[in-house]
């Protein structure tokens, strides 16, 4: 008879703790704030990666547009060359031409010395007469005065022929000079100023190469100040979010301890903090005291406790009170169903498992960050029994 009454005071005393955690526990129909704070946050990332897709595009597109410059400029550094080359020997061919000019200049020294020697040839025989003859002849007192006057007669003839001979060639090679120099001189120019044409054409396409290098610069430095911003804002509310989890996690916990120590009392027995953090509480099913004795510890993957504990190393401690693995999720989904679950059953798919406490709810290890809780099973679980031989 009293354990008919004490099993009915248990079945109490975890209806009461049901309805507690259901009333203090966040609905799952709605998005908590840190929810909806890393919503955001994964928002902001996703921003960040495409952002980061178009900076990559904008700083290959100005890598490009540096290579098209660089280009560019390597051809005007080139046709600067050729210019150069250009002027160097048009200034060749003006040096040419100036020593040229020298010798025109001398030639033309020359010429006017030899016209004026012809000029006063010509007025002293103007003055005198001309030599003839007979004047040798008839003015000659000897033969051996005849004889030097003849001589002389003939080499001044002579010198007068040389002289007007040798203006005519000075005056031909300073006219072929000139000539020359002045066309060579000239083919030079036009090869410079085809040259200069390139140039520029070179300079123009450089200049449009520059200014492309420059805007797609730009667009790379808006898109890095924009990726900064946005990274910025993915951080803060990666850090919010983090925050916000930690407090609701707090909440839950504090939340589970006091439905825990309410059923406990329902119950007529106790709930009190035990050293390790977690609570123990006396329900009258070992198995959910066991799992009420872990809620508030860290999750951690492969951990069968004392400290941390993933969900079916959980389960396990529950079901023997060891702290050792005796399956996997895997291994639960192999056990007794049933459609009628009572508390200290298990709740499990096939990544997950607890500990069943009624009324729909269940303990568990939930995930990486989260600690040992109370939450509502999810539809995707089955129900099963563990084996008598545990």
């Amino acid at each position: 008879m009293s354990r008919s009454i004490r099993i009915t005071s248990a079945a109490l005393a975890f209806a009461m703790a049901l309805i507690l955690c259901a009333a203090m526990a966040p609905s799952i129909a709605f998005a908590t704030p840190s929810q909806e704070k890393q919503a955001e946050a994964d928002a902001a990332k996703a921003k960040v990666e495409k952002l980061q897709e178009k900076l990559d595009e904008a700083e290959a597109e100005y890598g490009e547009a540096q290579m098209a410059q660089q280009a560019a400029q390597e051809k005007v550094d080139k046709a600067q060359a050729e210019v150069d080359k250009a002027q160097a020997k048009i200034d060749k061919a003006q040096k040419r031409i100036d020593a040229a000019k020298e010798r025109i200049a001398q030639i033309e020294g020359e010429i006017a010395q030899l016209q004026e020697k012809i000029g006063e040839r010509a007025r002293s025989m103007y003055r005198s007469g001309s030599a003839t003859i007979l004047d040798v002849i008839l003015n000659s007192t000897s033969f051996a005065e005849f004889a030097t006057n003849w001589d002389a007669l003939t080499q001044l003839n002579q010198s007068d022929a040389l002289m007007v001979s040798k203006c005519k060639d000075l005056k031909v090679e300073q006219q072929q000079k000139q000539q020359e120099l002045e066309e060579q001189k000239k083919v030079l120019q036009d090869e410079k100023a085809v040259l200069v044409e390139q140039k520029e054409i070179l300079q123009e396409q450089e200049q449009e190469a520059a200014a492309k290098a420059a805007a797609a610069k730009a667009i790379a430095d808006q898109a890095q100040s924009t990726l900064s911003d946005m990274e910025a804002t993915y951080k803060r509310l990666s850090k919010e979010a983090a925050k916000l989890l930690k407090e609701e996690q707090e909440a839950e916990r504090r939340a589970a301890e006091e439905a825990a120590r309410q059923a406990a009392a329902a119950a007529g027995g106790s709930a009190s903090s035990s050293n390790d953090g977690g609570y123990e509480v006396a329900t009258g099913n070992t198995v959910v005291d066991r799992a009420y004795s872990q809620i508030g510890k860290w999750y951690s993957w492969g951990a069968v406790g004392p400290t941390t504990f993933d969900c079916s190393g959980l389960v396990g401690y529950c079901l023997t009170g060891r702290y050792s693995r005796i399956g996997t999720t895997w291994t639960f989904m192999g056990w007794e169903r049933t459609s009628n679950p009572q508390p200290g059953d298990i709740c499990t798919n096939t990544h997950h498992c607890g500990i069943y406490i009624g009324g729909g709810k269940y303990i568990n290890a939930p995930h990486t960050g989260a600690q040992v809780r109370v939450d509502n099973v999810p539809s995707s679980m089955i129900y099963v029994k563990a084996p008598s031989s545990l």
